[in-house]
């Protein structure tokens, strides 16, 4: 029955939205309005339904007036925040529908007001989702008793997270300029029952010398750039010098210059903040130098409401000093809901929780040291420190060098303004191919550019610039001398063969290196690759059999390739129609390549098949010969036989390996195996000691 009644609730209030919607009035200061109102009159007890519209006017605005000034107690003037209809029939039909309702419980308002404000589109980029709220609550573990400061509360998500984690247990300051925010937040203290709650009505930088410090930091810094000139005269006093034209970093520092001795923060942030050049990078800097940074946690994509990017978290603490920078990531972590959006769900937040508190490194959880992240221009951005040389790679090579150590990295011309002529131009769009088809490529008028236009040579490796799975191209004899895009990266190497480039080559286009050529520019709104990251990325050098083996495969690959096409071009035929005789000959081809492929196939998974073709040649040999005796009594003495002839194989093999790796290490070890063995051969040698040959080999 209660969420029956809170249903019709929500009902006639999306109904009164809808109505002011309809009527051209400001929708987000009329549904708070509108709120406040209703709040109004619960909190007088008043009796609306036999009054005349004319005669409720006069008592609602009286109530207001009444509840604005005693219960909200505001230090700030409300006048542009809210818009309260007096006037218009559809604010009195919702006061006296709702009046009719058996809604008692605060909590249950608190949930309308909470679902109100997207309904009501209010300033969507404030907004902070409740689960990356509670996330970061979570992160910090925020202690009872303890002081929380949010110089940019918003709408109070932060507070929201926090009295679901403590109760009212906590005091809260809450900093924001937008005075509609701060009727929101002060609505949702006056519901929740919070106690301490002070608010600073205004920039939280204008209060940067009056406020003291803090044990907890929340903040969603919202995004702008200024001026270089500018941000200084504004913020240098308030945060000493550490001055950003990105107003994201100055609100980060001006929280972190409120911590206290053992304070902690916690930052949700645009992916740029991890990466970005200039004096971003020198601010990453200082937060190390100062030991500061603690963790940095990477969220899915489509979790905010007014982007589909990702975004990241940074934990700081002024306790302890530490050496390591955790890098936690969350990309697999969310739930699709209505409308394509993401969510975090209860699960995903265990298991983010987990990993940040994971006292063993993972693929999802790995700390970092300070050295090695200034190493790398103080980038905050997991996919740059994943380990490159795992297990599999080490199977590939035991050598990996730098691309920035092998070859020069150098960025196309910038030749996109240049009118169309005849020279041709490769662009980054180009590269998804294995062959360069030269008539498609962009011409442009290259005798009237004056500037040194950069050309590929013969063993090149292209690679683009831009998108989020950047292909690579290995430039052919036949491509020489083709000028190339400022989309493209040209690598040129300096003193490897070509076997060893085109390994490369193929490499860059794995699968397995797609997600670390695609860094940290990927979270920018284009994915780019820098110069830095391709340089930085590092490929395999193999040895002469590894490349031989990838050249074997790529045999078999285009000889499946061409068989294929032939069927699918044998396919169209078919159904485009055409002469029967040329029909009736493809089939037949079709048909033998058909039944030759099938039984391929099905030979490589047989056993014996492998043993008699692939095995070594004194095991090949005799195993063919196992099943030409007809009689089960011939056969079973043929496999005796074999199962001999393998264990002296296997003995022979030991021995050799023993005498050849061994010898220095353990001699009188191997002596002894050698006499064993020679004094076996004088006696005649069983089955019995060539087992007792590999045991005795297998402990060598």
């Amino acid at each position: 029955d209660e969420n029956t009644e809170f249903e019709l609730l929500r009902i006639e209030f999306t109904r009164y939205l809808n109505v002011i919607r309809d009527h051209g009035l400001a929708a987000e200061q009329s549904a708070l309005g509108g709120f406040v109102a209703l709040l109004a009159v619960r909190d007088q007890s008043l009796q609306l339904n036999n009054l005349s519209p004319r005669e409720i006017e006069p008592i609602v605005t009286r109530a207001v007036e009444s509840f604005v000034r005693e219960k909200l107690t505001l230090a700030f003037d409300i006048t542009n925040a809210i818009h309260i209809c007096y006037d218009h029939p559809a604010l009195y039909r919702f006061l006296v529908e709702a009046e009719f309702l058996r809604i008692e419980e605060d909590m249950e308002l608190l949930q309308l007001l909470d679902e109100m404000l997207p309904i009501s589109s209010i300033d969507g980029a404030a907004v902070t989702p409740e689960s990356i709220a509670d996330l970061m609550v979570r992160l910090l573990d925020i202690k009872p008793h303890q002081s929380v400061f949010d110089p940019c509360m918003g709408t109070g998500a932060f507070l929201r997270a926090t009295q679901n984690y403590l109760l009212d247990d906590f005091s809260y300051t809450g900093s924001d300029k937008n005075t509609f925010n701060l009727l929101v937040v002060k609505l949702k203290v006056y519901l929740s029952g919070q106690k301490n709650y002070h608010e600073l009505a205004g920039s939280a930088f204008a209060f940067a010398n009056t406020v003291s410090q803090f044990d907890v930091v929340l903040c969603n810094p919202p995004i702008g750039r200024m001026p270089k000139e500018e941000a200084e005269y504004h913020y240098f006093d308030a945060l000493k010098g550490i001055v950003s034209q990105e107003m994201t970093l100055n609100f980060i520092e001006l929280g972190l210059q409120h911590l206290s001795k053992s304070g902690k923060a916690a930052y949700l942030v645009p992916m740029g903040v991890l990466f970005s050049g200039g004096a971003a990078e020198k601010i990453r800097e200082s937060w190390l130098q100062r030991k500061l940074l603690k963790m940095v946690v990477t969220l899915p994509s489509g979790l905010l409401h007014h982007t589909s990017l990702k975004c990241a978290i940074l934990l700081f603490d002024s306790g302890p000093e530490r050496e390591n920078v955790r890098f936690v990531s969350a990309e697999d972590c969310s739930e699709k809901t209505r409308g394509n959006r993401h969510v975090l769900s209860t699960d995903d937040l265990t298991e983010i929780l987990c990993r940040a508190n994971s006292t063993k490194p993972s693929d999802y959880a790995f700390d970092i040291s300070y050295g090695l992240v200034a190493e790398h221009r103080f980038s905050l951005v997991s996919n740059e420190y994943i380990n490159t040389k795992s297990n599999i790679n080490k199977q590939i090579s035991e050598k990996w060098e730098k691309i920035g150590d092998i070859a020069e990295v150098m960025k196309g011309t910038s030749l996109s303004k240049v009118d169309e002529g005849k020279q041709p131009v490769i662009r980054g769009k180009d590269l998804r191919t294995d062959k360069l088809d030269h008539d498609s490529l962009a011409r442009k008028n290259l005798a009237a550019f004056k500037k040194p236009i950069r050309k590929c040579e013969a063993n090149d490796i292209l690679i683009q610039r831009i998108g989020n799975n950047p292909a690579a191209y290995l430039v052919s004899e036949k491509d020489t001398g083709i000028a190339v895009e400022d989309t493209v990266f040209i690598i040129r190497f300096k003193s490897l063969t070509k076997d060893e480039i085109d390994f490369i080559y193929q490499f860059l286009n794995s699968d397995q290196v797609a997600s670390r050529i695609s860094n940290a520019r990927n979270y920018s709104v284009i994915p780019t690759q820098t110069l830095e990251s391709i340089r930085s990325l590092e490929v395999p050098i193999p040895e002469k059999k590894i490349i031989d083996l990838v050249k074997e495969m790529n045999k078999l690959e285009s000889s499946l390739k061409r068989e294929y096409e032939k069927s699918k071009e044998y396919k169209r035929a078919l159904f485009n129609g055409g002469e029967s005789v040329d029909l009736l000959e493809n089939f037949e081809e079709a048909l033998f390549m058909s039944s030759s492929l099938e039984t391929a196939l099905k030979q490589k998974d047989d056993i014996n098949y492998r043993v008699r073709t692939q095995y070594p040649f004194p095991l090949a040999y005799s195993y063919r010969n196992i099943y030409l005796e007809r009689e089960y009594a011939g056969v079973y003495e043929r496999q005796m036989k074999y199962g001999e002839q393998l264990l002296s194989f296997f003995a022979a093999i030991g021995v050799s390996l023993s005498v050849k790796y061994c010898t220095e290490l353990y001699p009188e070890d191997v002596v002894n195996l050698l006499n064993d063995f020679s004094d076996s051969l004088d006696g005649g040698v069983s089955p019995g000691h060539y087992r007792l040959v590999c045991r005795k080999t297998a402990n060598c």
